[in-house]
């Protein structure tokens, strides 16, 4: 190999280039909700991260889907809650 060669280490090189994103909104657990649907855990069992892209009333939201998933996001009303983990906007 040259020195103008680049060596990608394996670790990298098997990294997996797509991700499954979780999104989700509107909560509002425990004010409008008990908990969570169930049926999130489920359709979320194989995400690689999840996205909380508003109206969180309760950090205990995130722990919860933190057993599944990093999550990002957290969002009282319009703006970033600074006791969340990050709030990540999106432009398509």
């Amino acid at each position: 190999m040259t020195s103008e060669q680049t060596q990608i280490p394996r670790e990298i090189a098997n990294l997996k280039a797509v991700k499954t994103v979780g999104l989700i909104s509107d909560t509002h657990v425990p004010v409008r909700a008990n908990r969570i649907p169930r049926m999130v855990f489920k359709v979320f069992e194989n995400v690689d991260f999840i996205v909380h892209a508003g109206d969180l009333v309760s950090l205990a939201v995130i722990d919860e889907l933190e057993q599944l998933a990093p999550v990002f996001g957290g969002s009282r009303q319009h703006g970033c809650h600074k006791s969340a983990v990050l709030c990540l906007r999106l432009t398509l």
